[in-house]
């Protein structure tokens, strides 16, 4: 891919839509393209973090393993990031595995590199998305917990809670009667 080429690629992409070609031109000279081909492993769970990847073109899979057992966690299509935290935390280790599932050409997005974009409007543009992306992220998560939990604790509904004295509750017995089912006692 040519220079021109990844500057009209990376302007297409919804966070650069607004950003000046000059603006994604600087980006560009400051973060190489990586090729990655189908099946070959961009980032994988365990290793350190030290690179962030915006995929340009193709398709990533995201997959975390537990035990001996693989889950996929997400497909990732051009525009948005993977390895996010290499860009705020140093040390740690990565908790997926990400595989191009095409060939795939990523923007490599390393700290010392953005730091030399300060004040640069694709960078803005770049953060503004990967907080989006984050929070999207994080409610979908959220979501996950919340249907995982209710299918491993089921609250049982007031009606099926007995009263101390073997009758239904009064919580129980106010809802039939809203429900149009008064019982008589």
């Amino acid at each position: 891919m040519t220079q021109r080429d990844l500057i009209k690629a990376l302007s297409a992409l919804p966070c650069f839509r607004k950003v000046h070609p000059s603006a994604v031109a600087a980006l560009a000279e400051v973060c190489p393209v990586r090729v990655f081909e189908t099946g070959e492993a961009v980032l994988a769970q365990g290793e350190d973090t030290d690179v962030a990847y915006l995929l340009v073109d193709g398709m990533l899979e995201v997959s975390v393993q537990t035990q001996r057992t693989w889950h996929h966690i997400s497909a990732i299509r051009p525009g948005e990031m993977v390895g996010e935290s290499a860009l705020f935390i140093h040390g740690v280790q990565r908790n997926a595995t990400v595989l191009a599932h095409t060939q795939s050409q990523c923007l490599e997005l390393r700290p010392d590199a953005l730091a030399r974009l300060s004040g640069n409007v694709a960078l803005v543009a770049l953060e503004l998305s990967l907080v989006a992306t984050l929070s999207r992220r994080i409610r979908k998560t959220n979501l996950e917990i919340q249907a995982a939990w209710s299918k491993a604790h089921p609250e049982p509904t007031d009606e099926a809670l007995p009263a101390t004295d073997g009758t239904r509750t009064f919580a129980g017995r106010l809802r039939s009667v809203f429900a149009g089912r008064g019982e008589k006692e």
